[in-house]
C-alpha cells in the first residue's frame, strides 16, 4: 500500500483553529496503526484514537531533526486546520477543539 512506510511510525497530529483570541494549536502524539482499511492515531491506553483519513496522509511529512524536542519527539507530523477535519471527520471534537 502507498502508506505502509507509516504503520507503527510515531506521528504527531497538530491541529489548528482561529479563536477571537488567536490560532489555538494542539498537539497529539501517538503511533499511526491500521485497523482493517482504515488509519488510526493510538495514542495509548485509555486515550482516544481517532480515526486518520486516507486522504490526509498525502500531508505527512517528516519532522525535522531540530524540531523533534517540540513534536515530541515524533518521527512524522500531520497538521490539519479546523476546517481540514470538521467537515470530514466525527469524534475530533473529543481532542479539545470544539
Amino acid at each position: 500500500m502507498k502508506f505502509d512506510y507509516l504503520i507503527n511510525k510515531s506521528l504527531v497530529l497538530i491541529l489548528w483553529k482561529l479563536t477571537d483570541q488567536g490560532h489555538d494549536v494542539k498537539m497529539f502524539p501517538g503511533t499511526l496503526v491500521r485497523r482493517s482499511e482504515s488509519y488510526y492515531l493510538s495514542r495509548g491506553e485509555g486515550e482516544t484514537s481517532p480515526e486518520i483519513l486516507e486522504d490526509w496522509l498525502d500531508l505527512v511529512a517528516a519532522v525535522p531533526p531540530e524540531l523533534k524536542g517540540l513534536m515530541k519527539n515524533c518521527e512524522y507530523q500531520l497538521s490539519l486546520t479546523a476546517g481540514d477535519f470538521l467537515a470530514m471527520a466525527e469524534g475530533l471534537g473529543e481532542f479539545g477543539l470544539d
